[in-house]
């Protein structure tokens, strides 16, 4: 795993550590401090057991969290910025609902983790674009997601990447970047989605109804996606398109 920490000129609750001489025995009327207030740790995870379960864990453990509800998400974080430290969120950046939803986070400067089912080349390649908090997967232990959650909600580290992401991340240079780039690379936005549509095992006219697209517009495409991915069949291009991370096994 990879973990970034605070600077060590602040403790944990965020204040400057006070010199010797500012200490509270040199201090006549020593300043009081209001204490910071409990981070707000919200969650909006895709599976609604998983998101619950982890919430109720981190109550459990003295932690106010929280399970967004996708109707009213956005709403929400515009009214309760000031007091969402993370958002922990799963990637579905196949949908343009998720684009716009890391948008949002980004625009109103909430940090976020990404925590998904395995390592997707996709997501952690957009994440590191992001500055994203981190990325967890659900093979992590118990106790190392509530630790990286809560450590990140109380500024406690910076950023946190399982050691399955970790493995994936050159940390040499200034800012980190994914050690390969992702095939997707090679491909345009659309051909992203005519090629997750077909992955999910969608006909070619049914893509086409999908997308507003004529029927040669959408062949036209699966074959511009299959030559420079150097796949044949549906098969293999599903199995791409899982290992990118843009449909789910």
């Amino acid at each position: 795993m990879y973990i970034q920490r605070q600077s060590d000129q602040t403790n944990r609750d965020g204040r400057e550590e006070l010199s010797s001489s500012e200490s509270p025995s040199n201090l006549t009327n020593p300043p009081k401090v209001a204490s910071p207030a409990e981070p707000l740790i919200s969650l909006l995870i895709s599976n609604q057991a998983i998101a619950e379960s982890l919430c109720q864990n981190l109550i459990r453990h003295g932690k106010k969290a929280v399970v967004l509800d996708r109707n009213n998400t956005e709403d929400y974080l515009r009214q309760n910025r000031q007091n969402v430290s993370l958002v922990v969120v799963d990637p579905l950046i196949k949908s343009r609902e998720s684009v716009a939803f890391v948008d949002l986070l980004k625009t109103l400067e909430i940090p976020y983790i990404l925590i998904d089912s395995m390592v997707r080349s996709l997501h952690l390649a957009q994440s590191l674009q992001d500055n994203a908090c981190g990325y967890l997967t659900y093979d992590c232990s118990l106790d190392s997601l509530l630790n990286a959650i809560t450590s990140l909600a109380e500024g406690e580290i910076n950023h946190y990447w399982c050691p399955e992401a970790a493995e994936l991340i050159d940390f040499s240079g200034k800012k980190p970047k994914i050690k390969s780039a992702s095939a997707l690379a090679c491909l345009t936005e659309r051909q992203i989605e005519v090629l997750t549509h077909l992955a999910e095992g969608k006909t070619v006219k049914e893509v086409a109804h999908i997308l507003h697209l004529s029927h040669k517009s959408v062949d036209s495409h699966k074959y511009r996606i299959m030559n420079r991915l150097h796949v044949h069949d549906r098969v293999h291009l599903s199995r791409f398109a899982i290992r990118e991370g843009l449909i789910e096994p």
